[in-house]
Parts: structure tokens; C-alpha cells; sequence
């Protein structure tokens, strides 16, 4: 049975039509995770992206995740126990005495080379002494005093919502866009069935 082009151009418009609606669907559910910034609309009917909505509530969730499983205050404040302090604790005293601490034309006298190096050797291991002796004190205390979830939190409540979205697109951007393509597919699929139908109901 032949098949007038108007009717040729029926069953195309089907899929072209389903596939424009679910890419369109998927296109604004995307960007409603960011739009419209401000809530639009009357009271009890208010339409606002989820970001937007409700950034506090993840940003809270991100954090506790953050500080019980991926890193958490006491992993980081064990840290602290393993670094070796000599290096730096000797370019500190190093750079005090041959700084302002002892006056140049001091720094100059026969044999004060020898003094203050003896000087900064043993500033040097009464410092090193001092931080071993206090350092699970100092452990204890950067432990109790760092909050890793809530640091998370104010970082991601104070990012500017543009950045946010521009931070989240870069890092998923091609995932959601084929979310935008099987969204595309899917509408495609669902017109070529109805044209499928309307075809064969005309026998």
C-alpha cells in the first residue's frame, strides 16, 4: 500500500518530535539543578533549582562524608606525629640569627661564626626537644581544634552559585551530556513505536 508524503511526514514527525521532547526534558532537568537561582512563583508554589534550595543541606552532607570516610581530622592531625621537624626547625633559627637577632657588625667579629653556630645547634635541639616532648599534646590539640566537616561546609555554602555550577560541569560535563542524548534516544524510540502503530492501524 502506497503512502502519501503527507502521511510519509506524519510518521516521521513521531520520533522527531519524541526526540526533540525527551532531549528538551532532560536539557531542563539539568539545568534546574542550578535554576531559577531565586524561588519564582506565589507562596506554596515556589519553583527554585535544588542547588539553590537546598546548598546547605548538601554541603552538610558532603562534609559529614568528607570527615568520616574520606578524610578525617584525626588522619590528618596524625600527620603531624610523622613529620621530621630538624630541617625546618634549623632554616628557622638559622634565619633568625643571621638575621636581625644579632647584629651585623656582631656577626662579623673574630670567632663569632663558631659561637653562633654552637648557639643555633643547641636552640636547635632544645626546640627538636621541646616538640617531641609536647607533641602528642600538640597532636591532641589540632585534633580537637579542626573540624574537617565544617570547613567543607562554609567552602561549599561561600562558593558563588555561577562557580558552583561551572565547578560541577566540569567535572560531569560529558556524563550529562549523554544524559541529554539518552534522553534524546529514548524520546526517538518511544515516536518510532507510535509510528509504528499509526501505520499499521491503517490496515
Amino acid at each position: 500500500m502506497t503512502m502519501s508524503l503527507p502521511e510519509f511526514l506524519h510518521l516521521l514527525a513521531f520520533p522527531l518530535v519524541g526526540a526533540a521532547i525527551g532531549w528538551t526534558t532532560n536539557f531542563l532537568a539539568i539545568k534546574m539543578l542550578f535554576h531559577p537561582r531565586k524561588p519564582l512563583g506565589p507562596r506554596g508554589m515556589q519553583i527554585q533549582g535544588l542547588l539553590p534550595r537546598r546548598r546547605r543541606d548538601l554541603a552538610e552532607k558532603i562534609g559529614a562524608t568528607v570527615a568520616d570516610d574520606i578524610l578525617s581530622s584525626r588522619e590528618i592531625s596524625s600527620l603531624l606525629g610523622k613529620i621530621h621537624w630538624r630541617q625546618e626547625v634549623e632554616g628557622i633559627v638559622h634565619a633568625l640569627i643571621s638575621g636581625d637577632l644579632v647584629p651585623r657588625a656582631m656577626q662579623k667579629l673574630p670567632g663569632m661564626e663558631l659561637v653562633l653556630h654552637q648557639i643555633q645547634e643547641r636552640l636547635t635541639e632544645r626546640i627538636l626537644k621541646a616538640l617531641d616532648e609536647h607533641r602528642d599534646a600538640i597532636v591532641s590539640r589540632f585534633h580537637d581544634e579542626l573540624d574537617i566537616r565544617e570547613m567543607v561546609v562554609e567552602k561549599i555554602v561561600g562558593l558563588d552559585l555561577d562557580d558552583l555550577e561551572g565547578l560541577v560541569f566540569r567535572l560531569v560535563s560529558r556524563e550529562l551530556r549523554h544524559i541529554e542524548l539518552v534522553g534524546g534516544f529514548l524520546g526517538l524510540l518511544v515516536g518510532a513505536a507510535q509510528s509504528l502503530i499509526f501505520y499499521f492501524s491503517r490496515f
